[in-house]
């Protein structure tokens, strides 16, 4: 922070040249913080503080996390994925992890887990076993492009996590295997009925081709000589078999989807599945997007609060929504089965109707023998297609006792590991954070709310005056004589300069006209216009003009300790009548400097000093001087300044730097125009350095540069001076 006090002196010194032109005054937020600073730090610390104790207070958080491989398509058992088995797509892990999370799943988890000790020895935990499930249980996919799923469950205890992951992962499994189960049992019992059917129907037809060859001795059924219509006939026979096959397929199939349209679960499933695929992906990643930020939000916000009820309202509307969508896609589907079930239906009755026909012929041309290999072709057909639902049973019989093929357990979940929350580092870190952007807010509030005057800009500004002189701090450690005549006491010092300074800005601010009576004020008390106003003589007489300081601070007179005056005779003598001015006016050591002290104070300051006597006196004063500064009481608490500026030449209005507020400076510079006064600029005061140098800056063919000035070292009291040595070039 070393160099602020050059910055603030620069920007002072600068907008009383009027080398730039003063910018709107907005505060910069990075030399706010700066300023502020520790602000911010004291509350990161806080926030680390209360991380480490949120840590050290917290109950510890076990997980138990089961990782399970789902793989995307099981061993090849059947010729075609039936309803109900488990189906590929790209949206088909995100399904499984969403039915893992579901109350179908978890409800099953429920009875087993209440023997678990977390929830014997917590009766609270144990009213709501299935509650606790949905919200501690996580479900998601390792990596993107990964079959692996990771199932966790946390909870207070590390061996009740691990054990109830494993139960998840086993309600799953089951789940899985009843699924394919159920679908598989309907289709086995519709083929194996038809099976029974086709069977009778074969044993009654090999029955009547061996009556009828006994009923045909004398015949030779030669099948090696065929004729072109009985091949016809054999044609048409086969394809009367895969008609009705075809049927039976689409008949099973309509009765397997139809047994799924009550379960929400199954409809997914068979949404899913790569026969039947849904089209629901985007509304499934909306669903999914708003369950993630329901679990983001139950870590900020608690479970009654706006934000989650919202959330949660429209998580169920899209549910409702996705569950409508899958149902109208069920029933498209159980539809288009119905029509290839028509379909075949249809071919197969076609077929019999050309078989009749073609047989009618072979009846025609070799009855006999038309019979005999109708017969024959009818127990081929009969025999394939019970052949056919065998296998098919079969495949059937091994899945269902296989179960979900698809679904291993990769890594069981295991206890004894340590807990996963509370996280020091990442409590430290939140706790940083936090109280850094809190330390922030409160630093920019702070430097929002501070009213004081810092900048010149600010002060052009706010005050809408021209700066005629900045005056750095005065070192400690020196009365108020010391400070209020250095520039006597220290001629070659940067304050002594700066009072110099002012002196110039009163001779050359006003063209044409000469400025005779000078008031000096402030608008508080402590802003240093007596030590302005006492310097501030002492530079005009130091420049060889007679000057005449009048000290009109009938409320708390300082002049007379400045110059070591006698107090006894003063203005107020004067103006009371029971003096002449020449009795009241004390010559000093500095040449050309005479002061009129206070005098005894009076009982009525604003009148003597708004009578005619005094308008009178400063008449005859500014005859007999080159200049007669008045130092008034401050503007704002007694209304004596406001007098005294209506009777004067100029105003010169003092400021002090970080100590002044806004309104403040506004209020007196309202109150010394309203009665007319004329304010020539403004003196900022007590600028803050932290070097024993006071720079200056001008622009120099585009580039900035600076030079010093120093003062000499004469001996004093403390040994303590105000600047740099001697400087190499004079004061103007």
């Amino acid at each position: 922070m070393q160099n602020e006090p050059r910055e603030q002196l620069h920007e002072l010194t600068t907008a009383q040249t009027g080398n730039e032109a003063a910018p709107s005054a907005v505060k910069n937020p990075l030399v706010s913080l700066w300023r502020r600073r520790w602000i911010a730090i004291a509350c990161a610390i806080i926030g680390l503080i209360l991380g480490y104790v949120l840590f050290a207070t917290s109950e510890p958080i076990y997980e138990g996390r089961a990782k399970i491989l789902i793989s995307q398509s099981g061993p090849k058992i059947l010729q075609q994925d039936f309803p109900g088995s488990l189906a590929t797509g790209q949206m088909w892990l995100a399904t499984q992890c969403d039915l893992i999370r579901s109350t179908r799943i978890l409800g099953d988890v429920a009875p087993a887990a209440r023997d678990l000790p977390m929830f014997r020895t917590n009766p609270q935990l144990a009213s709501n076993i299935l509650g606790y499930l949905q919200g501690a249980t996580v479900a998601r996919q390792d990596k993107p492009n990964s079959e692996l799923v990771s199932v966790s469950v946390r909870g207070p205890t590390s061996d009740d996590t691990a054990a109830l992951a494993n139960l998840v992962v086993e309600s799953y499994q089951r789940f899985n295997d009843d699924l394919k189960k159920d679908s598989a049992s309907a289709v086995l019992k519709l083929l194996g009925e038809q099976k029974e059917k086709n069977e009778n129907e074969l044993d009654a037809k090999i029955a009547e081709r061996l009556k009828f060859q006994q009923d045909n001795s004398s015949l030779s059924f030669n099948r090696e000589v065929r004729n072109p219509i009985l091949e016809k006939v054999n044609q048409l026979s086969t394809a009367l078999t895969n008609a009705e096959i075809q049927k039976m397929s689409a008949q099973a199939e309509y009765d397997a989807v139809k047994t799924m349209l009550d379960s929400p679960e199954r409809i997914r499933q068979l949404i899913n599945s790569s026969q039947y695929r849904g089209e629901s992906f985007a509304l499934r990643r909306e669903l999914r997007e708003m369950q993630y930020a329901m679990e983001a939000l139950s870590g900020t916000y608690l479970p009654g609060s706006t934000a989650m009820a919202a959330k949660a309202q429209r998580m169920q509307r899209t549910k409702e929504e996705l569950e409508a969508e899958e149902k109208a896609q069920a029933q498209a589907i159980l539809a288009d089965i119905e029509r290839r079930y028509n379909a075949a239906k249809l071919e197969a009755e076609q077929c019999q109707v050309f078989l009749n026909e073609q047989q009618s012929q072979v009846l025609g041309v070799n009855q006999k023998q038309a019979e005999f290999d109708k017969i024959e072709a009818e127990i081929a057909r009969m025999t394939r297609y019970s052949e056919q639902l065998s296998d098919q049973m079969k495949s059937i019989g091994l899945a269902e006792s296989t179960g979900a093929m698809n679904v291993h357990v990769v890594e069981p979940a295991k206890g004894g590991g340590g807990p996963v929350e509370p996280n020091l580092f990442k409590l430290l870190f939140m706790g940083l954070a936090g109280g850094s952007l809190v330390g922030v807010g409160l630093a920019l509030l702070a430097e929002l709310l501070d009213q004081r005057l810092r900048s010149a800009d600010e002060i052009k500004q706010v005050v809408g005056l021209p700066i005629v002189g900045v005056v750095p701090h005065i070192l400690s450690g020196r009365n108020q004589s010391e400070r209020s005549l250095v520039v006597n006491s220290e001629p070659m010092s940067d304050v002594a300069e700066a009072y110099r300074t002012v002196r110039t800005a009163v001779y050359f601010g006003v063209r044409g006209e000469a400025i005779k009576t000078l008031l000096v004020t402030s608008p508080a008390p402590g802003d240093g216009k007596t030590t302005l106003a006492a310097n501030l003589a002492c530079a005009v007489a130091q420049a060889g003009n007679r000057v005449i300081l009048l000290d009109c601070d009938f409320r708390k007179p300082s002049q007379h300790r400045v110059f070591g005056l006698d107090k006894k005779i003063g203005l107020s003598n004067v103006l009371a009548g029971e003096a002449k001015i020449e009795e009241a006016t004390q010559k000093t050591p500095i040449a050309n400097l005479s002061v009129v002290p206070c005098g005894p104070i009076p009982a009525n300051p604003s009148e003597i000093l708004n009578s005619q006597n005094f308008l009178d006196l400063l008449d005859q004063l500014s005859k007999a001087y080159d200049l007669v500064l008045i130092d008034s009481p401050p503007v704002l608490p007694v209304t004596d300044a406001r007098v005294l500026a209506a009777s004067v030449d100029g105003v010169i209005l003092a400021l002090r730097a970080e100590k002044t507020t806004r309104s403040a400076a506004m209020s007196a510079r309202d109150q010394i125009q309203s009665v007319g006064g004329r304010i020539l600029g403004l003196v900022v005061n007590d600028v803050s350095r932290r070097r024993g140098v006071y720079s200056y800056y001008y622009a120099d063919e585009g580039r900035y540069s600076y030079y010093h000035y120093g003062r000499r070292k004469p001996e004093q009291k403390n040994g303590q001076s105000n600047g740099a040595s001697t400087a190499a070039h004079s004061a103007p």
